[in-house]
Order: structure tokens, then sequence, then C-alpha cells
């Protein structure tokens, strides 16, 4: 597997149009990686490593609503309820998505702070009781993704799964309409997509 140092390093303050299908190749790649016998616990490190490197990569392929007002030089990546990443999180500090540097921030189990998240990442661990502090974010421009089973189907965004030993992605397009958040075709054609709104 790559190291995240590796798979980090790209210039991410470029613009997103001039690299989206360039990074499609680079994100299928990390989905088309088999995720072995021992690296499929939910603790295992190397698993989550790479997840953190396509939180990431993902990110680049988003763009949130537009705010009125000053333009934000940051974006805040949360990690919500349990911290499934170890130390591997705190790389993605400083980093740059959309020429917004990137903040790593760990919420408290009663949700304070979710309405200043951008992105924010639920582990497995999810239960019935972290939905009613999601629920103020659902239909807003926080991005919810998720590992644990049947988050998309249950109101989440993005659930990224395992199937046959590889990753892929489950995306709730009901869920990501509502919140006014735009997801590049290039990353939709990887996904399996739900709850789609008739046209």
């Amino acid at each position: 597997m790559l190291p995240l140092s590796y798979i980090l390093k790209s210039d991410s303050r470029q613009g997103f149009s001039l690299i989206s299908f360039v990074l499609a190749a680079i994100l299928f790649g990390l989905f088309s990686w088999p995720v072995s016998e021992g690296v499929a616990a939910a603790s295992s490190p190397p698993e989550y490593e790479l997840k953190v490197a396509i939180l990431y990569k993902l990110s680049r392929f988003v763009q949130w609503p537009k705010t009125e007002g000053v333009k934000p030089k940051s974006v805040n990546f949360c990690v919500f309820r349990n911290d499934p990443f170890s130390d591997s999180m705190t790389a993605l500090q400083g980093q740059y998505v959309s020429q917004r540097e990137i903040k790593v921030r760990y919420l408290a189990n009663d949700g304070t702070g979710l309405s200043r998240c951008q992105l924010v990442f639920i582990g497995k661990s999810l239960n019935d009781a972290v939905w009613p502090p999601l629920q103020p974010i659902l239909s807003n421009s926080t991005l919810t993704i998720s590992d644990a089973n049947s988050f998309a189907e249950k109101g989440g965004m993005i659930q990224i799964t395992r199937r046959n030993k590889r990753l892929g992605f489950v995306v709730n397009m009901k869920a990501v309409n509502q919140s006014g958040i735009h997801l590049a075709s290039p990353f939709l054609q990887m996904a399996t997509l739900i709850h789609k709104e008739r046209q």
C-alpha cells in the first residue's frame, strides 16, 4: 500500500476543474486495491490510513454551496463520536482543498460543533444515539461520511463499503441534493447511487 504521505503530496492548491479526472484515476486506484483479511478489521490502522487518504481525495470532488460575505479560508474535517484513525487523521492538518486549509476537529459525543464542520466522519460504532445530534446537519451543507452499515440508507450522504475485499461507495443522492453540495461526475460514476430523485 502506498504511504499516506505519498498519496497526500500532490499540490492541493490546484483548481478543481483541472485535476478532477486525474484524481478520478487516483481514487479509482485506491478503491481497486484489495483489502486483505489482515486489514479488514475495523481497528486495523492500515485500513483507516487508507480511509484518511480517501477522505482527502474525496473532498477534491466536492463543491460546497457558496456563502455570502468573506470566502472562508479553512475547511473543517470533523470526527464525531469515536476516532478510528488514531494519528493518521493529523496528516490532513494543513493540507488544502479548493484553496482552503484543512482543519481537523474532534467533536464531543453530544455533537457540539457539528454545525461548523464542512465534512464529518462517523465511525463504525454508529448506533441510534448518534442520529439525534446529526439531524440538524443532515439537510445543510455538511458532507456526512461513514463506513457504518446502512449509513446511506438511513440518511447519511456517503457510505464507504467493503465488498469482496474491495472498497466502494454508496451515495444517498436525495441527502446530497437537499444539502446543496455538488459531487463531481467522475466520483459519482464510481459509486452506487440510491434514493435518486426523479428528473
